[in-house]
């Protein structure tokens, strides 16, 4: 019996897009299980492309929004001038760029915490190995944060994470820099209790905040307790603000994450406990050379 032998094809270096930005999604655990079905999605192609999502206002039982929009993005822009074709110009000629960002307005989740406007998002550079793909935050605010009615002001270090916009370059900043230590230290949480004079990680993921003031804006809440980037609140849960995930692969912010419920909870309006998880402008971006 004769067999076909057939050459493997030539696997040609190519690069992978990856993104996304949600505008917000939940899980309400107690006292039923309801999923909140994310709302405002975009996600970029594989290939690269773009994607764009407009919500007018909607709501349910937890959750009041006025608007959503998201965007996501991938192309190639050209190291060499004057290509008409991107077939004919190898992936190594091309800078690929990632760019993923949102826009929310009018939030309310469970009739307690609410927020004016929040927005902005990441972009990142792909370069080749061993170099690491510099992912930078953009045009990122939050404003008209209310708590019971009670204004939170949320002010952002968006400036540190822009200047060291590769994890070698956070790392080395915060390695060989007391300085950068003692201004910035605290916006890094250690997985092995107190902070040292290395970068906080766990299996080479750093997690963080962009978080470098909460603070009341005039009469403070009288039961609300500001621990770090989170405020604590008493029959309700705890509110997060601007957390990040940062590898040397990618970039993950998360501008707010409310955990309802859980030891504090309970909300007189809903005349029982209640537990879940909702967040809101969740943006990740990378990508990924391959082979490497």
């Amino acid at each position: 019996m004769n067999t076909l032998s057939v050459s493997p094809p030539t696997l040609e270096r190519r690069f992978f897009f990856r993104g996304h930005a949600i505008g917000i999604a939940g899980h309400i655990t107690y006292p039923q299980d309801e999923m909140i079905l994310a709302r405002g999605c975009s996600a970029v192609p594989a290939i690269g492309g773009r994607a764009e999502s407009d919500e007018e206002a909607w709501e349910n039982d937890f959750v009041q929004v006025q608007s959503i929009s998201t965007k996501a993005s991938g192309d190639f822009v050209e190291r060499e001038p004057l290509r008409l074709s991107y077939d004919r110009v190898s992936v190594e000629n091309l800078v690929p760029e990632t760019r993923t960002e949102v826009e929310i307005q009018g939030l309310t989740i469970a009739d307690r915490v609410s927020v004016d406007l929040m927005k902005g998002g990441m972009e990142s550079t792909g370069v080749l190995f061993p170099l690491q793909s510099p992912i930078r935050p953009f045009d990122i605010c939050i404003t008209g944060v209310k708590i019971d009615n009670y204004p939170l002001r949320v002010v952002l270090a968006t400036q540190v994470f822009a200047n060291n916009d590769t994890y070698a370059k956070l790392e080395r900043a915060y390695d060989d820099s007391a300085a950068f230590r003692a201004r910035y230290g605290k916006l890094f949480f250690s997985p092995d209790g107190p902070l040292s004079d290395k970068l906080p990680e766990s299996h080479g993921v750093v997690y963080c905040t962009m978080v470098d003031e909460l603070a009341w804006e005039g009469t403070p809440h009288p039961n609300a307790t500001i621990v770090g980037n989170s405020v604590v609140i008493p029959d309700y849960g705890v509110v997060y603000f601007a957390e990040m995930l940062i590898s040397r692969q990618y970039r993950r912010f998360i501008m707010l994450r409310a955990r309802l419920g859980s030891s504090v909870g309970g909300d007189a309006r809903l005349g029982s406990s209640f537990g879940g998880h909702v967040v809101a402008m969740d943006v990740e971006t990378n990508g990924t050379y391959w082979p490497f």
